[in-house]
């Protein structure tokens, strides 16, 4: 009777390719397979001294930093990002954070103890209704089966967008935004630290270093994009 009830939601309210808009079989959640097929995958969980890591570890004391995907100015995977952070397609967020899951799980080479999402201020937060990094943070963490959490870290400092602005613009409006909530509750911990889009990588790393200020704390990166062309 179920799949009777799916079967005629299907035909009159059809599921739609986010991408294409052409229509999506019951068993594809969000991309058709064409669509998905157009993301540039980084592959940067097989690779530890990837270009992501080597912009991050300059600023920063990292172990690890991966990115699904590269992220690339009018490409699919900004359409999708835009959907995900302004247009309520929070489960795009859960989709990638799956995909990623898998790859990291299957080339798993250090352990993660936390799972952190990087946090809204809580008035961009409650404009926007949601973080959308979240889903992409659960996701991995569900995939990975590593603890998940999201009230350790807060962004006390209200920060414009980031866009156009100059590397050194983007560094002193994230300086200092961040804090940790109990610094106890970190204390010895491998946190995968979790963000939407790196592109400079300034948010990142005032991020990382509020984490790393906590005695014993190691962190690594995951993103969905990463906004540098793959390298010949």
């Amino acid at each position: 009777m179920r799949s009777l009830f799916v079967d005629l939601v299907q035909v009159f309210v059809p599921k739609l390719c986010l991408g294409c808009h052409c229509n999506l079989p019951h068993s594809l959640p969000q991309l058709c397979l064409e669509c998905l097929e157009k993301l540039p995958q980084t592959h940067y969980e097989q690779f530890p001294n990837n270009p992501l890591y080597r912009i991050l570890n300059k600023r920063v004391a990292i172990v690890e930093a991966t990115a699904l995907y590269f992220f690339e100015k009018r490409g699919l995977l900004q359409k999708l990002i835009h959907l995900l952070k302004y247009k309520g397609q929070y489960k795009i967020g859960v989709f990638f954070g799956q995909i990623l899951g898998g790859k990291m799980a299957t080339s798993k080479r250090v352990t993660y103890s936390l799972i952190v999402p990087v946090p809204l201020h809580k008035k961009r937060q409650r404009k926007r209704g949601y973080n959308q990094v979240v889903g992409f943070a659960k996701a991995l963490a569900q995939r990975l089966n590593i603890p998940y959490k999201d009230k350790l870290l807060i962004r006390h400092k209200p920060t414009k967008t980031l866009v156009r602005m100059t590397q050194t613009e983007r560094w002193t409006q994230v300086h200092d935004a961040f804090e940790v909530r109990n610094t106890n509750t970190l204390k010895g911990h491998h946190v995968l630290l979790v963000d939407d889009v790196v592109t400079t990588g300034a948010t990142l790393s005032a991020v990382v270093q509020c984490l790393t200020a906590c005695e014993g704390v190691l962190v690594s990166v995951a993103a969905i994009g990463f906004a540098q062309s793959p390298l010949p």
